[in-house]
């Protein structure tokens, strides 16, 4: 994991010109394949050093285009340069088997724009080697960040290429050409229902400022859930510009932006109205409570309650369906 990071740093780098980044990352991937430890912690903190001198490159390519929402219908995400008769097979083959295909040019910046329009995506790998795997580590790290399945379709020796990375173990099915459509279309059909509603192990956001907090939501829904966590309002708003929970546990006393604040402006954009919201807060008088409760969160929970009154309120929850049910606790 720490590999991947480090190459996909160096990788970034690359493409935006930042030489000296793109060198010190080169020089610790080394380093930590060899499994020199040593070296690994003497190069970390220079590494860093240049990467925040690498940021406002970052903050302006990312900034560019705003992220599109988040598509439900059955999508897949076609990414590469093949729009001769092969792409145009391919195509054909998932509009058949009842997908709209989303066909998008293998650029970083395109496609961290629509990273959010699929969970399923198809890479045609093509051209230059480095190029090739720049663009599958970079798609095995959303698949490792989101939960995505990654597939490969092309030349064998392309394949190859985008399958020498860290990270590779990602990449869920192979496809060389001759293509076989037929069961290339179904196994997305497989794949995709690997992401129904009734099927699919459920996301939850916990936002709040207390970093023991949040090791301890991490540690105790991770068994039923897929958790990620965010310190504060900010954090949690950039996380939803890429990615969709189904649920968000927000704590409601919090510096900066409160939770009432924070749970406004994730209702304000309507990429994210409709996404439930149970305040998981310390608050237990009656008058705060019913001023918390004033605000209109799709529930309230108390952070003192044990690990199983939680999971078992959070399943009760989602089996009911949350546009219909609501919690609140209980003395």
């Amino acid at each position: 994991m720490y590999l991947l990071r480090v190459h996909s740093l160096k990788s970034t780098a690359r493409l935006i010109g930042a030489v000296s980044v793109a060198e010190r990352a080169t020089d610790l991937e080394y380093a930590g394949a060899q499994q020199e430890y040593a070296l690994v912690h003497a190069l970390t903190p220079p590494l860093l050093d240049e990467y925040k001198s690498m940021l406002p490159c970052l903050e302006k390519l990312l900034s560019e285009e705003e992220a599109p929402p988040r598509h439900t219908e059955r999508t897949i995400l076609f990414i590469g340069d093949e729009p001769g008769i092969v792409g145009r097979g391919i195509t054909k083959a998932l509009e058949d088997e009842g997908f709209e295909v989303i066909s998008i040019p293998d650029v970083p910046e395109v496609i961290l724009n629509h990273r959010a329009e699929s969970d399923i995506l198809i890479y045609y790998p093509a051209g230059d080697d480095d190029h090739i795997k720049v663009i599958s580590t970079m798609l095995a790290e959303m698949c490792r960040d989101d939960g995505k399945t990654l597939c490969l379709e092309g030349d064998p020796l392309d394949m190859a290429t985008a399958r020498d990375i860290h990270g590779s173990e990602y990449i869920a099915s192979v496809y060389p050409r001759p293509i076989n459509l037929a069961k290339m279309a179904s196994d997305m059909s497989a794949y995709y229902d690997k992401y129904t509603e009734s099927d699919r192990v459920r996301t939850v956001l916990v936002i709040d400022d207390d970093p023991d907090f949040l090791h301890i939501m991490e540690h105790w829904l991770s068994s039923a859930y897929n958790v990620d966590c965010s310190h504060s309002g900010a954090s949690a708003l950039a996380y939803l510009d890429r990615k969709r929970p189904d649920l968000i546990l927000l704590d409601y006393e919090m510096p900066g932006m409160d939770g009432d604040q924070i749970m406004r402006r994730i209702r304000s954009n309507p990429a994210n109205g409709r996404i439930p919201i149970i305040f998981l807060t310390g608050i237990n008088d009656k008058d705060r409570v019913m001023k918390v409760l004033g605000h209109r969160p799709d529930g309230y929970l108390l952070k003192s309650m044990p690990r199983e009154a939680l999971l078992e309120s959070l399943q009760e929850f989602f089996a009911e369906g949350s546009a219909s049910s609501s919690i609140s606790f209980s003395n």
